[in-house]
C-alpha cells in the first residue's frame, strides 16, 4: 500500500479507491470486498486490492471495474498471495496484466529475523508454505 500513499502524495487531483478482503484489515477507510454493492457509483483513476484471492465475492472485481473509468491510464494494483480462483485465473489470462512475483525472503531486510526463521522452520517444504512463503504476486491490471 506505500505506492498507494505515494501515488496520492503526487497526484493529488486523482480519486484512488483502495479494497481489502473485509474491513478488519482496513486501516483505513476504504471499499470492503465483503460488499461488492458499495462499488456501485464511486468512479476511480486507480485502484488498489489487497488480497484479491481471499476475497469471498468475486462480483466486487467487477463492480469496482466499472468505476474505474477516470484519468488519461487508470489502472489496478493487487497485491495478493496467488490461490487458482477463478477470478485470479480470469486475471491472468487477461493480455493487459502484467505480473510480478516474488517471495516473504525477497523482503527479508524489512521483517523480523525471529519471524522469518519461525516461518521457515514451520512450512518451508509445505504446500501451504510454498504459496505463502515463496510465491507472492503483485498484479497490475491495465483497464
Amino acid at each position: 500500500m506505500e505506492d498507494a500513499f505515494w501515488y496520492g502524495a503526487t497526484h493529488p487531483n486523482e480519486r484512488i479507491g483502495l479494497i481489502a478482503a473485509t474491513y478488519a484489515d482496513a486501516r483505513y477507510k476504504l471499499f470492503a470486498a465483503t460488499e461488492p454493492e458499495r462499488l456501485r457509483g464511486p468512479q476511480h483513476s486507480r485502484l488498489y486490492c489487497d488480497e484479491l484471492a481471499a476475497w469471498e465475492y468475486p462480483e466486487t472485481w467487477d463492480q469496482a471495474m466499472f468505476g474505474l473509468r477516470l484519468g488519461q491510464r487508470p489502472r489496478t494494483i493487487i497485491a495478493t498471495t496467488p490461490k487458482p480462483t477463478s477470478l485470479i485465473r480470469r486475471i491472468f489470462a487477461d493480455p493487459h496484466t502484467h505480473v510480478t512475483s516474488g517471495s516473504t525472503f525477497d523482503n527479508a531486510a524489512n521483517l523480523a529475523p525471529s519471524a522469518l526463521a519461525n516461518l521457515k522452520a514451520k512450512y518451508e517444504g509445505t504446500r501451504l508454505g510454498r504459496r505463502c512463503l515463496r510465491n507472492e504476486h503483485e498484479i497490475t491490471s491495465i483497464a
